[in-house]
């Protein structure tokens, strides 16, 4: 009995929650059509799974099941319809051909015209069916604003396993839901159905029941992929839309999205150009995703893309959203598209064979190979995050500045003053013109061209190539994803000028690794070796800090180093190096315990060559 009351308690809370109940007194006289049978007829359910056994986690499955009228034959004198599903595992709502006799008012089922249930029995009364004993039942139902007093039937079976399923039909509609549960001492699982949308082809009948829910469109992100692509993904929610998710309790869900499309187009508010029509696919129940083609020319131009996104729903007559509700959005793409000529992020790599070449003779000669790696990120005093580049053994501290779409290298003086020096304008048009010091001391740079160029056999790629107005042997190419593909710059070795070239054989870009992937080998990412090419003292981190903190430094040559902390009067509190070291970049802990809150300062002294002071706060 305590199992009984336990699916009763529990298949009546469900259908309660899964519709909203009338009271008493707004019951409706039953009509006489309590399963509407005609070919084209269709009903369309949410199907809800859920289980456990000793192997797996509690599941709940959401599934979209339409079924529908597809067939009518006569057997006998009867007219016999084909009750239709798209795809469900075997339960108890397959039944095949179908036919009700509004007269008698009795639902039968197989060509062999067996009662499946007469709907005349009365509330409480019992009918046997397949050899299974079940109870006839009633409820008011309130299903897209009409309410109805619905009739059914359930059964239950006590025995080792337990087992019920329960029926419930509206009039002029149908089977409006379906409960099935059964479990034992290892597993259980339970099955619903809930109808959300019916179609009738005789009009007389109403047609349509569905719910007016629609698609709910929102814009997540835009971001250029390897130049000539932007990757849009937008949001789509649905009232029977359902995220999976696989924590203690796995859901798998369902997205209730047919079909979803962004038209877009360029403009520069003054001419526009088309751009296209384009299908996205689907990442997860609710978000979607799609690739366009981006025109960079045209943006240089000063163009923007503008987008239009439409969805529609599964709905038996489907529903269609769009967004924006009218005209067309302006594109925002996340990633500054410029700063993609330099791809400055922790764990990017580049491999470069350089050349010495002869300006009189063109003959060339390879001299060694440069290996350019960004080892990690800091902040510093002035508030800006700056990443370490080594270049062999070479350390730059280098930026770049979004909104300006500028990249700059720090260079600290004599006195340990830092000041920012300009690598590169990278969203320079053509024939642009800028200063920069990526070589030497500042010199004047142009934009000669922009084209497109195929890069280890990627797509075609965006690339700008950038010559010294002064001395056209010195130039450099950039291309979107990569940074620096090939330069030619000079150098001065035992007073002579000398021109080399530099072309990029293999890069590693945010996980994914181009070219000849072997040279990778070459490449020494140990910190603690690499000798930077000026004193730096890098500011703590963190701070203000309690009790402790990260002191790093960087020292261009061997030299006796001295790393002391005072306080604010100018009292030497701790000595944190007193030795002689050799070239290279220095990590140090300091331990506040036991010290007051407030301004410490840290002064980095190189016996004969620098010394350089920060501050600090430590907060209790």
């Amino acid at each position: 009995m305590q199992l009984k009351f336990r699916s009763l308690i529990i298949f009546f809370f469900l259908l309660l929650n899964s519709f909203s109940i009338a009271q008493k007194n707004s019951k409706t006289e039953l009509d006489t059509n309590y399963f509407p049978l005609a070919n084209g007829n269709k009903w369309q359910f949410i199907k809800i799974t859920q289980g456990d056994n000793l192997a797996l986690p509690f599941y709940t499955r959401y599934e979209v099941v339409n079924y529908s009228v597809t067939e009518e034959c006569v057997s006998g004198a009867f007219n016999f319809y084909k009750y239709n599903y798209d795809w469900t595992p075997y339960d108890r709502m397959r039944y095949d051909w179908m036919r009700y006799d509004t007269g008698n008012k009795i639902i039968y089922y197989q060509l062999t015209n067996d009662i499946f249930f007469n709907t005349n029995l009365t509330v409480g009364s019992t009918f046997l069916r397949e050899n299974i004993n079940y109870t006839v039942v009633d409820s008011l139902i309130s299903l897209w604003g009409n309410t109805s007093l619905c009739k059914g039937f359930y059964r239950i079976n006590s025995t080792s396993d337990f087992e019920s399923e329960a029926y419930y039909y509206m009039n002029n509609i149908g089977l409006v839901a379906y409960h099935r549960e059964n479990f034992n001492s290892s597993s259980y699982k339970k099955t619903d159905y809930k109808l959300i949308g019916a179609y009738f082809s005789n009009s007389s009948q109403g047609n349509s029941f569905i719910d007016s829910a629609a698609p709910e469109i929102s814009f997540l992100d835009a971001k250029i992929n390897y130049g000539n692509m932007v990757d849009v993904t937008v949001k789509i929610n649905h009232k029977y839309s359902v995220e999976s998710s696989y924590n203690d309790k796995y859901i798998y869900g369902v997205s209730y999205i047919n079909d979803a499309n962004i038209q877009y187009y360029y403009s520069n508010g003054i001419d526009s150009i088309a751009g296209g029509n384009t299908y996205l696919w689907q990442l997860t129940e609710t978000q979607f995703q799609c690739s366009l083609n981006y025109n960079a020319d045209l943006i240089l131009q000063g163009y923007n893309m503008f987008y239009k996104v439409s969805a529609t729903d599964m709905a038996i007559n489907p529903h269609t959203s769009y967004f924006p509700q009218t005209g067309y959005k302006k594109l925002e793409i996340s990633n500054n598209f410029y700063s993609d000529f330099y791809p400055l992020r922790t764990g990017n790599k580049w491999v470069y064979d350089v050349e010495e070449y002869n300006l009189l003779t063109g003959s060339h000669h390879p001299v060694n190979r440069m290996y350019v790696y960004v080892l990690n990120d800091t902040t510093l005093s002035n508030g800006k995050k700056y990443y370490k580049v080594a270049y062999n053994n070479d350390i730059c501290l280098e930026r770049v500045d979004l909104p300006k779409a500028v990249s700059y290298k720090l260079v600290a003086d004599s006195i340990g003053l830092f000041s920012e020096k300009v690598l590169d304008v990278l969203d320079v048009k053509l024939n642009g013109r800028y200063k920069s010091s990526r070589f030497s001391e500042a010199d004047s740079f142009k934009c000669i061209a922009i084209n497109n160029k195929v890069l280890f056999d990627t797509a075609q790629i965006f690339i700008k190539r950038i010559v010294n107005i002064n001395d056209p042997n010195m130039e450099y190419t950039t291309a979107f994803t990569f940074g620096i593909i090939s330069s030619n710059y000079y150098e001065y070795i035992n007073g002579e000028k000398k021109y080399f070239k530099a072309k990029l054989k293999a890069a590693y870009i945010n996980g994914t690794a181009f070219g000849d992937s072997a040279l990778f080998v070459g490449i020494n990412e140990n910190i603690s070796d690499v000798k930077p090419n000026d004193y730096i003292l890098s500011q703590n981190y963190p701070n203000p800090f309690n009790p402790s903190t990260t002191i790093e430094f960087n020292i261009p040559q061997q030299g006796d180093v001295k790393l002391t902390v005072y306080d604010i009067l100018g009292k030497e509190i701790n000595t944190l190096i007193n030795k002689n070291l050799n070239a290279g970049n220095y990590s140090v802990n300091f331990d506040g315990t036991g010290l007051s809150s407030g301004i410490y300062f840290y002064t980095l002294k190189v016996e004969g060559k620098q010394t350089i002071t920060k501050k600090m706060v430590l907060t209790k």
